[in-house]
């Protein structure tokens, strides 16, 4: 018996190897189909660069050369790269674990270790850790920018990623659309942590940043959404920013959360700790460097913010400032503040308003601000200061107020808000001080309501009766005199009441 006797007859065997041939060419052809929707299979940087002690910055560029648009390159190890390495298409750079990159560039070498020109671009995962943060220099983690205000790139993100050791930046972006900077850990660097420039729509979320130092510079943030000096059509405002959910601590010298000319803008639930200013709002310079834009819509609500200091040494916990030619707006609510105000200086607060129109300040809790609780500084148009909250306000220096009107050209309403003791000790407290405190000065006009004031000695202090009770609209000299201590059988009542209304403001 020979093989011959267990072979399909041929016309079957034929038609079975037809079968075959036509599935494996449709097999074939489904799977180019998948990989060609996918881009293509991932590139590894290991096929390209060495991760030992060696400069790779070539051997890396090549690898991102040789990835197709919208494909991936995965970096499994960390790398030495002294360089610059340029992403000009679309593709994410990942990392499965701690796979990065590191520079041992000399001294203030300028460096820009990811510099993304290409939308459509994401970074994920990466350990990026620069050459120094000593001195100042032009040193960054990852660079993203479009070519100008009228070719932005869109849609790029830095996600899970951790970046330290940089000069000037961990991240930086310029004239993008849709960024999202969400969930990074970013520390110990010189001057920002994340700055971004006329930058549109996108969110800055849920970051850690810690160790902003401002070696080598005049100033320093941990999260930045500004522009660059010019005119608004070559450096557009900020715009549509959310700046949420982040974790900023160590930026003792500046600014926590700070923009130069934002517009619309929502700060939220962020966790301030140990910095300069907690949430800088100010204006930003026009082509002369004349500050002339202010920050514009702006919202900043539910931040929990701490000095971590009681020797009053730092700045406003948030600030809100406009400039001479165009009044900041916004509204400030449910925050709260702890230990922030220059103790030395008149003008401190825990939130501080300048040049504003319109402002809102209300259902914040401020506790043990310097000199003031909320200091409504000076040319401040049709604000509300409402249902605040100030605890132990207090200072060595001079004397303090809950709710202060300072200067001049302040117009707004000024109710509902309560001052509280709870033990601090100092020369000057709110036992011995104002609760609601209006300068006489030129058009100053405040509209007050039920303020409760009882734990300051002094709950309204108007010597040149600026003020009126705003839910009956009459003018100051309008109040009823005190009627003086009551005797007799209904002076208890009558006495109880009588503080009462002298402590709400409503009589003299």
């Amino acid at each position: 018996m020979d093989d011959s006797d267990y072979r399909f007859p041929d016309p079957v065997r034929q038609g079975i190897a037809s079968d075959v041939g036509n599935a494996a060419t449709e097999l074939g052809s489904a799977l180019l189909e998948n990989f060609a929707s996918r881009g293509s299979l991932p590139v590894n940087l290991l096929d390209y660069a060495t991760a030992d002690a060696t400069d790779q910055t070539a051997n890396v560029q090549a690898a991102i050369d040789a990835v197709p648009t919208g494909g991936t390159l995965t970096v499994p190890a960390v790398f030495r790269v002294d360089g610059e390495l340029v992403v000009s298409r679309a593709m994410t750079i990942s990392s499965p674990g701690r796979g990065g990159f590191y520079s041992q560039a000399a001294g203030t070498t300028a460096q820009r270790m990811l510099r993304i020109t290409a939308g459509d671009t994401h970074l994920r995962g990466l350990l990026l850790t620069g050459p120094q943060r000593t001195s100042a220099a032009d040193q960054y983690g990852v660079h993203i920018a479009g070519g100008s205000s009228t070719a932005q790139i869109e849609s790029v993100t830095v996600a899970g990623c951790e970046l330290t050791n940089f000069s000037y930046a961990g991240v930086f972006a310029q004239h993008v659309k849709r960024i999202k900077i969400n969930g990074n850990r970013i520390h110990d660097i010189a001057y920002a942590g994340i700055m971004v420039a006329s930058c549109i729509d996108g969110s800055i979320d849920n970051n850690d940043v810690w160790n902003i130092t401002q070696a080598g510079y005049v100033n320093s943030y941990g999260i930045t959404a500004s522009r660059t000096p010019g005119s608004l059509v070559d450096s557009p405002r900020s715009t549509g920013l959310s700046i949420s959910s982040n974790r900023i601590t160590g930026v003792p010298l500046w600014a926590g959360i700070d923009t130069h000319g934002g517009q619309a803008l929502l700060i939220s639930k962020n966790i301030i700790r140990d910095t300069g200013t907690a949430i800088s709002l100010v204006s930003a310079q026009n082509a002369s460097m004349a500050y002339v834009f202010a920050p514009l819509d702006m919202e900043v609500a539910d931040n929990l913010i701490d000095s971590t200091v009681t020797n009053g040494t730092r700045g406003a916990g948030i600030n809100l400032s406009g400039n001479a030619t165009q009044q900041g707006s916004g509204k400030i609510h449910g925050n709260t503040v702890r230990g922030h105000g220059l103790q030395s200086a008149g003008a401190g607060a825990g939130i501080y308003l300048e040049n504003t129109l319109g402002a809102v300040v209300t259902g914040n809790t401020v506790i043990e601000p310097a000199p003031s609780g909320i200091n409504a500084y000076t040319n401040n148009v049709g604000f509300v200061i409402s249902h605040n909250i100030v605890v132990d306000q207090w200072s060595n220096s001079v004397n303090t107020k809950a709710v202060n009107c300072q200067l001049g050209s302040n117009s707004g309403y000024v109710g509902e808000n309560t001052a509280l003791t709870n033990g601090r000790t100092a020369t000057y407290t709110a036992t011995n001080g104002f609760g609601v405190f209006v300068a006489n000065q030129t058009n100053n006009a405040i509209m007050l309501g039920a303020n409760r004031m009882a734990a300051t000695v002094t709950a309204l202090y108007d010597p040149g009766a600026k003020s009126g009770i705003g839910f009956l609209g009459a003018p100051a000299a309008a109040k009823a005199a005190s009627p003086g201590t009551a005797t007799g059988t209904d002076a208890a009542v009558i006495n109880a009441v009588s503080t009462a209304l002298r402590n709400y403001g409503l009589i003299t």
